[in-house]
């Protein structure tokens, strides 16, 4: 890390989040000008000022060198099925009954954007989705730092987190001796803290990584023409190298396009070797005439973020999911 850079370039609290803040302020605007409405100049410039910086945002994840499936292959990564107990599921949702407000809000922003990327004017056809697909994914996240404030639990947003090690992190075949070398350079962590040690505002990432009680790592997709789980592999290798940093056997990780999220785990065997417990897909359907529908798939959503950021059992004996062999 380059010492010309201060701790605060790091932090970012869940309030301060500039990609949500973006986009929710130009929602009333651009939805004017989708009524036919015209909208300000300055409105429109930033429409796309926003639409560009999520079109530069892609064309970094193009240019930097992706981890691939060979590689966590030759890591003795394996690869099996974690499960969702729908019947678990559906408690914890009645359980969070009380925030149903932030869930009926997050739904009509939802709505809001995806109406707003149907202004012709401002986007183009390859940048409509990443426009939508920022916001989307940024409020999902600023709703879950709520319900966790709320709960009582501080927590923090950390956008394009990176460790201050130059040299990235050395991860080893305990069997083979392959070394594979990962760069702490998250898309996003969530951090919950205690009350104690929750002022990040001049702490540097080894600090953050010391005196975070959870973390989650959240990795968008990487390729926007194709399916989600050809990112998987990214997923992992940002969830190890943070895992690593933080000395820790097991991680939780996310992996989305902010329409549909995989909740996975990570962690080591009693070899040394990595295995990943890989999930099933929650989508977030946008149907015409269906809010109760999209008020459902959102707050599934939301009630899983929450848990793969609080969780405090053990995670081989959560009862949400189970873990299994993966299928031939």
């Amino acid at each position: 890390m380059n010492d010309s850079t201060g701790p605060q370039d790091y932090y970012i609290s869940s309030l301060e989040l500039p990609i949500a803040k973006l986009g929710l302020e130009m929602l009333q605007n651009g939805l004017a000008s989708s009524n036919g409405i015209r909208a300000p100049p300055e409105v429109m410039d930033k429409i796309m000022m926003y639409v560009d910086a999520g079109a530069m945002e892609l064309d970094t994840a193009m240019e930097k060198q992706l981890v691939s499936k060979d590689d966590l292959s030759n890591l003795g990564l394996e690869r099996r099925r974690l499960i969702i107990n729908q019947g678990v599921l559906a408690q914890r949702l009645e359980d969070n009954a009380a925030y149903m407000d932030q869930i009926k809000r997050l739904c009509k922003q939802v709505n809001d954007t995806h109406r707003l990327s149907d202004i012709r004017s401002a986007l183009t056809s390859g940048a409509k989705s990443i426009f939508g697909a920022r916001v989307i994914f940024d409020t999902i996240l600023l709703t879950v730092t709520t319900i966790s404030r709320l709960a009582g639990v501080p927590t923090s947003i950390f956008p394009e987190f990176r460790a201050a090690n130059d040299d990235g992190i050395s991860v080893v075949n305990p069997t083979t001796g392959y070394q594979l070398q990962l760069d702490v350079d998250v898309d996003y962590v969530l951090f919950t803290y205690t009350q104690e040690s929750c002022e990040f505002h001049n702490a540097y990432p080894d600090e953050i990584i010391r005196r975070a009680r959870n973390c989650l790592a959240l990795v968008k997709r990487k390729y926007e023409d194709q399916p989600l789980f050809d990112s998987m592999p990214e997923a992992i290798s940002q969830a190890m190298a943070l895992s690593e940093a933080r000395k820790k056997n097991t991680a939780l990780f996310v992996l989305s396009d902010s329409q549909n999220w995989v909740f996975s785990l990570l962690a080591k065997d009693e070899k040394g070797n990595w295995v990943c417990y890989e999930g099933e897909v929650f989508s977030i359907i946008e149907t015409p005439d269906a809010d109760k529908i999209l008020e459902e798939d959102v707050h599934k959503v939301v009630a899983l973020v929450n848990h793969w950021l609080i969780a405090k059992d053990d995670p081989f004996a959560d009862p949400l999911y189970t873990l299994q062999a993966m299928e031939e």
